[in-house]
C-alpha cells in the first residue's frame, strides 16, 4: 500500500505545470541572415523592445513574436514572425487532472519558442560598407 501511495504521490508531484519547469519568459538568440548588425523592434505579450541584432531578447510567453527590422542607410525594413509552439511540459498537467492548465494558459507558459532564430535582413544595393 505504501509503495503504491509513494508512486502515485511522486507522479502527482513531478507532473506539474509548464510554469514551474520553464517559467513565463523565454530568452531567444536572434541572428541576421547576412551577419549584418541592424536595429529591430521585438513585439511580444510583454510589449515592444528595441534591440540590436544579432543579439538576445527575453520575451514574455503567450503570443507569436513580431520582429520588425528598422530601415537604415544600408538595410531595407523587413518583418518576421516567430511562431509559438506547445511546451512539452504543459502535457504533464494530464497527470494531475489538468489542474495546472488554469495557471499555464492565462500566463502563457503553455507556449515556447525556438532558442535560436535567423531573421531575414535585406541589404540595399547602393550601400557600401
Amino acid at each position: 500500500m505504501n509503495k503504491k501511495l509513494t508512486i502515485y504521490l511522486s507522479i502527482f508531484l513531478l507532473s506539474s505545470c509548464a510554469t514551474m519547469f520553464n517559467g513565463t519568459t523565454k530568452n531567444i538568440h536572434m541572428m541576421t541572415s547576412n551577419g549584418d548588425s541592424v536595429k529591430a523592434d521585438i513585439t511580444s505579450k510583454g510589449g515592444i523592445q528595441t534591440i540590436t541584432l544579432p543579439g538576445s531578447v527575453n520575451v514574455q510567453k503567450g503570443n507569436d513574436i513580431s520582429v520588425n527590422v528598422k530601415e537604415d542607410k544600408c538595410h531595407h525594413p523587413s518583418s518576421y514572425v516567430i511562431n509559438k509552439h506547445l511546451d512539452i511540459f504543459f502535457l504533464g498537467n494530464a497527470f494531475n487532472y489538468f489542474t495546472g492548465t488554469s495557471t499555464d494558459i492565462p500566463n502563457g507558459a503553455m507556449w515556447t519558442y525556438d532558442d535560436n532564430v535567423v531573421v531575414p535582413v535585406y541589404r540595399k544595393d547602393d550601400c557600401k560598407k
